[in-house]
């Protein structure tokens, strides 16, 4: 009796792939073993290899070892003839996007900056990136048999429910390896087929990160954040000298300053080529709208303005962390 319940207790899982040959990411399908030693789970998936060679003769695929076979995925989530992506939506993401609008809590997506074809562009832009920075930290999740795949998006349902984007393995070898199935919320019975379903994206270790430090100095890359982007300003400016431009922003990032002293929340954490940075706003034709945000990054000693957004792609970059209260922040 003892001696089986230690048995039990020594066994490990065993994660194998069979996988084209001499190419390890083309994933064809996934074996999980629970054994008390490696070998013992290699014959095993030996066995489950040579009978998927009996069964498709013509693959040309072998068997690797989780440790030497790391399940890398595409940049980008919607595969097109344009980019290699993570899965083949049958509606588009965008027309997808509307349905996952209706299930999560209500929040304005950005309706007024929408298209025909993308009613929800803030949205359809979290969704890619939510998946983007999962990605990059392997939070994809892959059920046992192979068969399905699944994320966290992040969003909640109105009873804060967690809500998952689900996949099915795409029978297809021209496309991508993954067909998009729906979105789930947590508990949803489609779920039950992963042993643990995916953590959230995390974007920042310290959350000192997110705050804005009034005593530090602000230093300006001038070519870049004004000559490089003068198309994101209001039109009646242009045409204004640079040097004129950077004396009306350093005055306006003095102003700001002042202003986050009283309130810590004017300073907006985003996220950004794989690191935070505060958005603070800049106020050039009306004080009581701003007509831009300024990207600040932190360089230790001191802050640099990275760049001018205008409001729209500030509030992309923003809603990655966290939903906005929009006290300024409001394309």
């Amino acid at each position: 009796m003892n001696s089986t319940v230690n048995e039990e207790q020594e066994k490990k899982e065993f994660l194998f792939f069979i996988t084209s040959k001499g190419r390890p990411e083309d994933i064809i399908h996934i074996l999980s073993f629970d054994e008390e030693s490696f070998e013992i789970a290699n014959t095993l998936a030996e066995d489950e290899l040579h009978e998927f060679r009996e069964n498709y003769p013509h693959a040309n695929v072998e068997l690797r070892f989780e440790a030497e076979c790391p399940l890398k995925q595409p940049d980008n989530l919607e595969n097109s003839k344009d980019n290699n992506g993570f899965a083949f939506f049958p509606n588009f993401l965008t027309v997808s996007c509307k349905d996952l609008a209706a299930m999560v809590e209500e929040e304005d997506w950005g309706h007024n900056f929408g298209s025909v074809r993308d009613e929800n562009p803030f949205l359809t832009n979290y969704i890619k990136y939510t998946y983007k920075r999962l990605a990059e930290e392997n939070k994809i999740e892959i059920s046992k048999d192979g068969s399905f795949s699944c994320f966290n998006t992040g969003l909640v349902t109105k009873y804060q429910e967690a809500v998952y984007a689900f996949f099915k393995k795409n029978r297809r070898k021209d496309t991508a390896s993954w067909v998009f199935d729906g979105w789930f919320e947590h508990g949803n019975r489609r779920l039950s087929v992963f042993p643990k379903l995916p953590e959230r994206a995390r974007y920042f270790e310290d959350p000192s990160c997110l705050f804005f430090d009034v005593r530090k100095k602000i230093l300006i890359n001038t070519t870049h954040v004004i000559e490089d982007n003068i198309n994101r300003f209001p039109e009646n400016f242009r045409n204004e000298k640079s040097q004129f431009l950077l004396s009306v922003i350093k005055g306006q990032l003095e102003t700001v300053k002042e202003k986050i002293c009283c309130d810590y929340k004017i300073a907006i954490p985003c996220y950004y080529a794989k690191k935070v940075q505060l958005l603070l706003p800049l106020y050039l034709t009306n004080q009581n709208k701003p007509d831009m945000a300024l990207a600040i990054e932190d360089h230790g000693e001191h802050y640099r303005v990275a760049t001018c957004l205008t409001l729209e792609m500030a509030y992309c970059d923003a809603r990655l962390i966290s939903k906005q209260d929009r006290a300024w922040l409001n394309p």
